[in-house]
């Protein structure tokens, strides 16, 4: 039996063509003033609580508009994790 036969969704992958994206993908940015870092009260009242939102969430809060404290914040259901950014010089 041939590959084609075997497993037509691989050979329709491999084949595929890709796309040129315009319009790239973009999240929620919370301007809320927060704490340094922010608590989970806090991203809760800025996105919602984790257990309202999609797991795998991902939200950017810049606080309170400034652009100097900048984190990346992920809910996973039930809690928040956050990842504090650096600016570039």
């Amino acid at each position: 039996m041939s590959v084609q036969k075997q497993n037509p969704q691989m050979i329709n992958l491999l084949s595929a063509t890709f796309q040129r994206i315009d319009q790239p993908a973009r999240t929620l940015v919370s301007t809320a003033n927060v704490s340094n870092p922010p608590t989970d009260a806090e991203l809760d009242s800025a996105f919602d609580t984790p257990a309202n939102l999609p797991t795998g969430f991902i939200g950017l809060v810049d606080d309170n508009g400034a652009g100097t404290n900048f984190w990346v914040v992920v809910a996973d259901g039930s809690a928040w994790w956050y990842v504090a950014m650096t600016k570039a010089v």
